[in-house]
C-alpha cells in the first residue's frame, strides 16, 4: 500500500505543478518528463519490489538491455501502453480544471506535503537521495576506508600476502534466481532432484540476501570477495580497466594454494562479468573460448551447454592429479521473467514448455543431477566439494510464480555434500552473502590467513550493518580498485582575463597545458597528443588538414589526440579519440571528457582487427556459407540440406542466392540457367513457385522458397541470413522474417539507403560501387550505416589501396571467389592478408581442426 501511495502523491504533484504552467507545450512537456519518471519508477518497482535504488541504477546500461533485453519485449509494450494512458490522464485533469482559481499558497503546502511523503527514507524521492550521496560519496584510500569501518589495516590481509594449503577439489554451482521457494513441496514436480538433495545434503534454508547482492554481478562479488557490491559507479565500467584490487577474494586464496581455477558462464560480458573475474584472479570461459562446440544464444550459452562443458573442464582438470581443481559455474537460464527456452529439454522432461519459468527450473534440476551422477561416475565425488546455491532471489513482484513463492519467507539457500561440522554456524541460524567465500573455503578443507567482512563484523547484526554502512561499504570497494592510471577526467576550457590575452587550457588530471590566443578572428586548429596514460605530451596549433589526418604512428601506435576547433575565438568543437578509429565530438565553452568517456575511447582504441590466424579460423563472424555451403560435394545448391548441414558445421551465415519465380515469389538460387540444369527441368524459365518447390536438386536436395527460407530461420534463432543477387531490400526485408538479422548485398546506391532506411543488420555495396569512390566519400561510409562490403577477391589485390581505406575507415570487407586463383586458397588469406579481409565466403570450412600458418 505504501507503493501505491507513493505513485498516487507523486501523481498528484505533477497534476498540481502543471496546473500552474499556462503555456500549452510547455505545460505539455513538462507533464511528459512527470510521466516518464513515474513510468520508470513502477518498472523498477514491478522488476524489484523497490523504487529506483542502487540496483536499478547499476542495470540502467546498454550492456544489460542487449543481454536480457530480448526477454522483456511485451513488458516494454506494456509500460509503454502505460505511461501514453497516464499522459492522457494528466492531459484530462489539466484540462478539465485549467480554468479553476487554485490558491498558489494551498499548491505550496501541498506540494510541501506531498514531497515530504516522498521523502520517506523508502519513498521515491528519499531512494534518490540516498543514491545520489552514495555516488557523490568521497573516495578514500584504502587505509583510511579500512578504519571508517573500524577494521585495523595492519590486521586485514591484502592480496599479495595472502598464504593457503589447498584442500580438496571445489565445484560451486551459483544458479540464477533459484531461491528457497522452488525447493518447498509445492514445486517438487519441478525441482524433485534437488529436493531429493536437501534430504541427504548439509542444507542451510536462510541464506540471507542482502544490500548490496541482489542482483547477478553483485552476487557475484558477494561471492569472490565477500563484500556487498556498492561502487560509485555504473553496469559493466565498474571493473574495467582494472589493474588490480586491494579486497582480497576467493580466487586470490585459491591461487595461493595452487589450484586449477576456471569459471564458466553463458556470457562473460554483461554487466562487467569477467573484468570483475580477471580482478580476483578467476579465468573466465564462455560462449567465446568454450572447449567444446555449441549453439549461441542471446543470453550466451544455454544451461544444457554450460554443463556439458563443465564436464570436459573437469575431465581435463582432473587429469593434473598433482593440483586440485575449482569450477565454478554460474547458470542463467531460470533468468526472469520466463527463462530461457531450450528445445532440447522437451524431450527429457514432463513439465509443459509453456510453463516458461517452471520449464527452466526443471531444467536446471535435472542438469545439476545430471551433473552430480557424473562426478559420481568419475570417481571424484570423495574429494571433491560441492556447493550449490541460488545467485539472488526471483526479480518480479506479480504473477503464479511470485505468489507460489510468497507463501513463505523468500530467502535463499546454501547446499553442500560436505557435513556441517566443517562450518561455523549449524544450519538452523542465519547466514548471509558475504559469507560465502569463507564457507567454501571451510567446507573444502583450505587453510589460508585471508580474512573477508564476515570476520570483521560477527558480532555485529549483519543484515542492519549491510544496510546502514552503505556509503562506508562503497568507499572501501572503491578504495580498492587499482586501474590502469589515467586521469580521472579531460577539461578543455580558456581562461580569460581582462589585462592579459585569454589562454586555451586543457587539463587532464593534475597536468594541464596552454596555448595563448591572438585574437585575429581567423580560425584555429590545436592539436594535443597524449601518452598511453592520457597525460598531455605534445601541444600545437596546426591546419585544419593536419587536424584531422592521421600517420602511420597512429595507427601503429594507436596514439590519443584532442583537437579543439576555435572560431571567433571561442571553442567551436572538441574532437578526442584516436583519428583512425575511435573518436568523440563535443561542444560549448566549456568541454569535460569523463572518466568512463575516456574509459569507452581506450576500450576501443586497444581493441584490434588483427586477430591472430587461430582465433580468426574459429571466429564464426567470419565464414558465410556460400549459397547455403557445400553439401555432398555439391556446390551452389541453394537448399534445405546445405542449410543443416552447414549449422551443423557450425556456421551462423548463410548466404543465398535469392531471385524471384514467374509468380514474383522470392526463391533461393544462383540463376534460372543454373537451377534448370541441376533441377533437371526443360520448360520455360522463370518457372512458377509450385513447379519451382516441386524440383529436387541434383534429384535429392529440397528447394526453399521465401516460406521455407523464414521457417528454417525461425527454427535456428542465431542464424543470419546474407542475400546474393535480390537487389529489391525493401520488399525482401519486409518478406523475411526477421530483418535484424539480414544482411543483403546490394547492386546500386539506390538499394543501400532503401536497405538502411528499413533497418536491416547491415546494407552491404558490392565491391563495383566503390570503384568511384575516393578517400573522403569511403571514410564517410560508417556514418551512412555501412559498415560491411563485399568484394570479389581480385579487388582486394588489384585496389589495395581501396580496401587499406576502407579497413582503415572501420568496414568490415568480405571476399568471395578466392579459388579463381589456384595458388591462393581460404588459409593463404587467413595467414598473409587477414588485415584487408574481415570475412569469407566459403563452400567447406573445419571450424574445429587447428590452424597454423607456414611461411
Amino acid at each position: 500500500m505504501f507503493f501505491i501511495l507513493q505513485l498516487f502523491s507523486f501523481f498528484f504533484l505533477s497534476v498540481i505543478i502543471t496546473l500552474k504552467i499556462k503555456n500549452r507545450m510547455t505545460r505539455f512537456l513538462v507533464g511528459s518528463v512527470f510521466v516518464s519518471y513515474l513510468t520508470l519508477e513502477s518498472l523498477s518497482f514491478y522488476l524489484t519490489g523497490n523504487f529506483v535504488d542502487y540496483r536499478f541504477y547499476f542495470h540502467l546500461n546498454i550492456n544489460s538491455l542487449r543481454w536480457h533485453g530480448f526477454q522483456f519485449y511485451y513488458h516494454a509494450l506494456f509500460l509503454f501502453f502505460i505511461s501514453t494512458l497516464l499522459l492522457i490522464l494528466l492531459m484530462l485533469i489539466q484540462k478539465k480544471f485549467k480554468r479553476t482559481k487554485f490558491d498558489n499558497r494551498l499548491a505550496i503546502i501541498l506540494s510541501f506535503i506531498v514531497l515530504l511523503f516522498l521523502f520517506f527514507p523508502s519513498g521515491m524521492l528519499g531512494e534518490k537521495y540516498q543514491l545520489f550521496k552514495l555516488l557523490k560519496s568521497k573516495i578514500d584510500t584504502f587505509d583510511e576506508a579500512l578504519r571508517d569501518l573500524h577494521i585495523d589495516p595492519d590486521v586485514y590481509v591484502q592480496p599479495r600476502d595472502v598464504v593457503a594449503e589447498k584442500g580438496k577439489n571445489i565445484i560451486v554451482i551459483s544458479v540464477e534466481s533459484l531461491e528457497r521457494g522452488f525447493l518447498s513441496p509445492r514445486f517438487s514436480s519441478i525441482t524433485p532432484h534437488l529436493q531429493k538433495l536437501i534430504k541427504n545434503w548439509t542444507y542451510y534454508p536462510k541464506l540471507k540476501q542482502g544490500d548490496g547482492g541482489g542482483w547477478t554481478v553483485a552476487a557475484l562479488y558477494n561471492q569472490q570477495a565477500g563484500m556487498p557490491a556498492f561502487f560509485r559507479g555504473q553496469g559493466n565500467t565498474l571493473f574495467q580497466h582494472t589493474a588490480g584490487v586491494k579486497i582480497t577474494g576467493l580466487g586470490h586464496v585459491l591461487e595461493r594454494a595452487g589450484y586449477q581455477r576456471v569459471y564458466l558462464m553463458g556470457n562473460a560480458d554483461f554487466a562487467g562479468s569477467a573484468d570483475l573475474l580477471a580482478a580476483y584472479r578467476m579465468p573466465v570461459v564462455s560462449e567465446r573460448n568454450t572447449l567444446g562446440e555449441y549453439p549461441t544464444v542471446q543470453s550466451g550459452l544455454h544451461d544444457y551447454d554450460l554443463f556439458r562443458e563443465a564436464k570436459l573442464h573437469i575431465k581435463e582438470m582432473s587429469a593434473d592429479t598433482d593440483k586440485p581443481f575449482a569450477l565454478f559455474v554460474s547458470t542463467v537460464g531460470t533468468h526472469f521473467p520466463d527463462g530461457i527456452y531450450d528445445a532440447r529439454m522437451e524431450e527429457i522432461l514432463s513439465v509443459d514448455k509453456n510453463k516458461g519459468l517452471e520449464y527452466a527450473v526443471a531444467t536446471v534440476d535435472f542438469l545439476i543431477d545430471d551433473f552430480i551422477k557424473f562426478l559420481e561416475q568419475s570417481g571424484l565425488s570423495e574429494n571433491t566439494a560441492l556447493f550449490i546455491f541460488p545467485d539472488h532471489k526471483l526479480m518480479g513482484t506479480t504473477g503464479d510464480v511470485i505468489r507460489a513463492l510468497n507463501q513463505e519467507e523468500r530467502q535463499l539457500f546454501f547446499l553442500t555434500n560436505i557435513g556441517q561440522k566443517s562450518f561455523k554456524k549449524d544450519t538452523s541460524q542465519d547466514i548471509y552473502q558475504i559469507e560465502l567465500p569463507e564457507m567454501i573455503l571451510d567446507g573444502a578443507g583450505v587453510k589460508t590467513n585471508a580474512k573477508f567482512l564476515i570476520d570483521f563484523i560477527r558480532d555485529k547484526d549483519v543484515e542492519n550493518f549491510l544496510k546502514t554502512e552503505k556509503i562506508k561499504l562503497a568507499k572501501l570497494n572503491s578504495a580498492s580498485l587499482q586501474r590502469i592510471s589515467y586521469a580521472e577526467e579531460i577539461e578543455v576550457f580558456i581562461d580569460r582575463n581582462l589585462f592579459t590575452k585569454d589562454v586555451l587550457t586543457v587539463k587532464s588530471g593534475s597536468h594541464s597545458v596552454k596555448k595563448t590566443i591572438d585574437n585575429d578572428g581567423f580560425d584555429k586548429f590545436f592539436s594535443v597528443s597524449f601518452s598511453d596514460d592520457v597525460v598531455p605530451v605534445d601541444y600545437r596549433e596546426v591546419s585544419e588538414r593536419n587536424a584531422y589526418s592521421f600517420n602511420k604512428f597512429d595507427i601503429n601506435n594507436k596514439r590519443l589526440h584532442l583537437v579543439v576547433e576555435m572560431k571567433n575565438n571561442k571553442i567551436n568543437k572538441v574532437y578526442f579519440g584516436n583519428k583512425f578509429r575511435s573518436r568523440m565530438i563535443k561542444r560549448g565553452s566549456y568541454v569535460r571528457f569523463s572518466s568512463k568517456e575516456i574509459d569507452s575511447i581506450i576500450d576501443s582504441n586497444h581493441h584490434s582487427d588483427i586477430v591472430s590466424a587461430t582465433e580468426y579460423s574459429l571466429d564464426r563472424n567470419r565464414f558465410i556459407a556460400h549459397a547455403g555451403g557445400s553439401v555432398e560435394g555439391k556446390k551452389y545448391t541453394n537448399s534445405l540440406e546445405a542449410l543443416d548441414l552447414s549449422y551443423g558445421e557450425g556456421y551462423r551465415l548463410f548466404e543465398l542466392d535469392i531471385i524471384k519465380t514467374k509468380d514474383d515469389v522470392f526463391v533461393a538460387a544462383h540463376d534460372w540457367k543454373h537451377w534448370a540444369d541441376i533441377a533437371d527441368y526443360t520448360g520455360e524459365l522463370p518457372p512458377g513457385r509450385a513447379e519451382f518447390m516441386r524440383r529436387k536438386i541434383f534429384g535429392k536436395f529440397t528447394p526453399l522458397d521465401i516460406q521455407a527460407i523464414n521457417q528454417w530461420f525461425d527454427r535456428h534463432a542465431d542464424a543470419i541470413l546474407v542475400t546474393d543477387k535480390v537487389n529489391e531490400p525493401v520488399a525482401f526485408a519486409r518478406q523475411f522474417t526477421d530483418k535484424t538479422r539480414l544482411m543483403m548485398e546490394l547492386f546500386s546506391w539506390e538499394a543501400i539507403l532503401a536497405a538502411v532506411g528499413e533497418g536491416i543488420k547491415s546494407a552491404m555495396p558490392t565491391g563495383a560501387l566503390l570503384k568511384s569512390l575516393g578517400d573522403e566519400r569511403i571514410k564517410m561510409l560508417p556514418q551512412q550505416g555501412i559498415v560491411d562490403v563485399v568484394a570479389d577477391y581480385r579487388m582486394i589485390t588489384a585496389d589495395s589501396k581501396r580496401v587499406q581505406s576502407l579497413v582503415e575507415s572501420g568496414i568490415h570487407v568480405y571476399a568471395f571467389r578466392p579459388d579463381l586463383n589456384k595458388a591462393i586458397d581460404e588459409k593463404y588469406i587467413i595467414c598473409h592478408q587477414r588485415a584487408h579481409v574481415y570475412g569469407l565466403y566459403v563452400d567447406n570450412w573445419d571450424f574445429s581442426s587447428s590452424f597454423e600458418c607456414v611461411d
